[in-house]
């Protein structure tokens, strides 16, 4: 079977499957719209602040329980001038020869909407998708490389594993995500932890990211040993079934990949670091969650990758950002406690029926349209976890995601 056929399946379905990518690597959930079943809890009086929680009733059905990430000693927030990588041919090219490939056939290069789509397929039947915008008004920054092509798709697995959902719905979905099974340092023989976050950057930094706004998040040690033991347990086999079934469509692919997961025996050559990273200026991150109003959209940013013994195996982000140009220094921003009192005030007239909690109260970045340009400026982002009655007669959690601007106190 020659290269082409390899990959002939996937890129059949690939208008299909990007958001598949995102699943398998499992790097991206959205947070908006996401809900379970829950029972509605009992009116609660809170009494207590600190400068790391505020813990307080705001009306009988509405409350805060919130954990403050905000600004560190020696932060020092900005105005920026931002841009997204071009993830030029260049670039990409410069990305390959690091890991010794160069492109073995081009299966997409067009314009596409707003989007101008690259797809190839490389040497070691490797398949590299980038996404760029083609006009300043819709961004958007996708790149996700594979190595080896379909085999990737028998990590679907690990996504039940390496769930990496973030922020309130590790909490809130804790049976779908055991990523602490993985939490414990450890070295595998292949290289270190180190070694592989600066091989990871250093592919970053020639695809066209600043290393030095590059965060680190976590890193996960993916060890072979309990991959098999998640890969055969009942709740994975059956996310793993859906996850195929869902996004890939084609039965018979969907089936024989699901045959190689489950008779798939994991051994040392499955070890692997998993790595989140994030952008960050001035210590403080891109802000959490992506978040759609009525007149903007907020892309939110991920960046992750896996690295085994084959070095980078995939890489994956959307929408990193660059600070080009700082237009104004050492802004004023508000307290935790100020952008709380500005957040209450725009919620001041919404009756709460059913319980809603704040419960994550962030100081981030946001990436703002402003004319034909994009500016990086400081926000407060609230994460609140919401009860709302369906039409089926029951109570749902739905977590919703505000912005407040951390100068003006106006709602993003």
């Amino acid at each position: 079977m020659n290269k082409s056929e390899t990959c002939d399946g996937v890129w059949d379905m690939k208008k299909h499957t990007l958001k598949m990518i995102a699943v398998i690597l499992n790097l991206q959930l959205l947070l908006t719209g996401c809900q379970q079943e829950v029972e509605q809890q009992p009116y609660i009086t809170v009494l207590t602040t600190d400068p790391e929680h505020i813990y307080e009733e705001v009306s009988e059905h509405f409350w805060v329980d919130a954990e403050i990430d905000g600004r560190k000693e020696g932060n020092s927030p900005k105005l920026y001038l931002a841009s997204q990588p071009a993830l030029s041919k260049a670039e990409i090219d410069s990305f390959l020869g690091l890991k010794g490939e160069t492109i073995h056939e081009v299966n997409l290069d067009e314009d596409i909407d707003f989007m101008h789509v690259y797809d190839v397929i490389c040497t070691n039947d490797s398949c590299v998708v980038a996404n760029r915008s083609v006009n300043n008004n819709f961004v958007q920054a996708f790149f996700s490389y594979t190595y080896g092509s379909r085999v990737s798709y028998l990590y679907t697995t690990v996504q039940n594993s390496v769930n990496s959902i973030g922020g309130l719905l590790v909490e809130q979905y804790a049976q779908r995500d055991n990523s602490a099974m993985y939490a414990e340092p450890k070295e595998f023989s292949f290289a270190s932890a180190n070694d592989a976050e600066q091989s990871i950057r250093e592919a970053l930094e020639a695809l066209g990211l600043q290393n030095d706004t590059i965060a680190l998040v976590r890193t996960l040690y993916l060890d072979h040993k309990i991959m098999d033991e998640a890969a055969k347990s009942e709740d994975a086999v059956k996310s793993t079934s859906r996850a195929v079934q869902s996004f890939l469509r084609d039965g018979d692919f969907a089936r024989s990949e699901l045959y190689r997961l489950e008779t798939k025996t994991w051994s040392e050559d499955d070890d692997a670091y998993y790595l989140e990273f994030t952008c960050a200026f001035d210590g403080i991150p891109m802000h959490t969650e992506e978040l759609q109003t009525l007149t903007a959209y907020f892309p939110s940013t991920t960046i992750n990758a896996r690295y085994n013994k084959d070095g980078i195996v995939n890489l994956f982000f959307t929408n990193p950002w660059n600070a080009e140009k700082v237009l104004e220094e050492d802004l004023d921003i508000l307290s935790a406690r100020e952008a709380l009192d500005a957040f209450l005030l725009t919620r001041s007239e919404v009756i709460y029926s059913y319980d809603t909690t704040v419960r994550y109260i962030n100081l981030r970045y946001c990436a703002v349209q402003d004319g034909n340009q994009w500016l990086l400026k400081p926000v407060w982002e609230f994460i609140m976890l919401s009860h709302e009655l369906y039409a089926d007669g029951k109570l749902y959690e739905v977590c919703q995601n505000i912005m407040i601007d951390a100068v003006t106190g106006d709602e993003i």
